[in-house]
C-alpha cells in the first residue's frame, strides 16, 4: 500500500489491536499508470504511517481504498466460502444493506464475513457500484460476468431479487 506512497495509512485508536492501521487517503498515480500500460499492480495489505511505521490493513479494506484510489467501477473481494450463505448454507445471490444487517442480527452471516460483508457494503456506497463476494476459484468467473458468489448493491440500486435470479455482470 505504501509503494510510491499509493495509499495513505493512519494507526488505528484500538491499542490493543497492536500495529493495525486503516486507509486514510493517498494517491494511486503509480498504480494508474501501471494500469494504463497494460500491467497489475500486485499489492500488500502492508501500510505505512507518516512515521514509516509498518501496519497491517485489513485486505478488504485495502481493496476498497485501492478502488477509491484508482477510480475504479466496480470491486472483487475473494473468499473462502462460495458467497455469502443463508440460513441453509445456500448462496445469497444478491445482497442489500437491509438484508445484510438482519443476517448479521440472527447469527446468520458470522465470524469474518461480518467484516467482509461491512467492506462490501462501504464499497457499494463509495464507488456506486456492485461489489462481489466470490470464492477465490471463482475469480475469473466473476471477472467474465458470469453469476457467481453474492452481489452486494449500493443503496441506490438495491432491490430484492431471489438468490437463482440472473445477476448483472461486472461493470467494465
Amino acid at each position: 500500500l505504501g509503494d510510491g506512497g499509493a495509499l495513505e495509512v493512519s494507526q488505528t485508536s484500538v491499542a490493543e489491536l497492536g500495529r493495525v492501521g486503516t486507509v486514510t487517503g493517498g494517491d494511486a498515480g503509480l498504480w494508474k499508470d501501471l494500469l494504463a500500460s497494460g500491467r497489475t499492480p500486485v499489492v500488500a495489505s502492508i501500510g505505512l504511517d507518516t512515521a514509516g511505521t509498518l501496519l497491517n490493513v485489513n485486505a478488504d479494506d485495502a481493496a476498497l481504498g485501492a478502488a477509491i484510489a484508482v477510480g475504479a467501477r466496480g470491486l472483487v473481494l475473494v473468499t473462502d466460502t462460495a458467497g455469502v450463505l443463508d440460513a441453509d448454507r445456500e448462496v445469497i445471490g444478491e445482497l442489500t444493506a437491509e438484508r445484510a444487517e438482519a443476517l448479521i442480527e440472527s447469527g446468520t452471516i458470522h465470524s469474518g464475513m461480518i467484516p467482509k460483508v461491512a467492506a462490501a457494503l462501504a464499497a457499494a456506497e463509495q464507488l456506486g457500484a456492485p461489489v462481489h463476494i466470490v470464492p477465490a476459484c471463482g475469480l475469473g468467473s466473476a471477472l467474465a460476468g458470469e453469476p457467481i458468489g453474492t452481489v452486494v448493491m449500493p443503496p441506490s440500486r438495491s432491490r430484492p431479487r431471489d438468490a437463482k435470479a440472473s445477476r448483472a455482470g461486472l461493470p467494465v
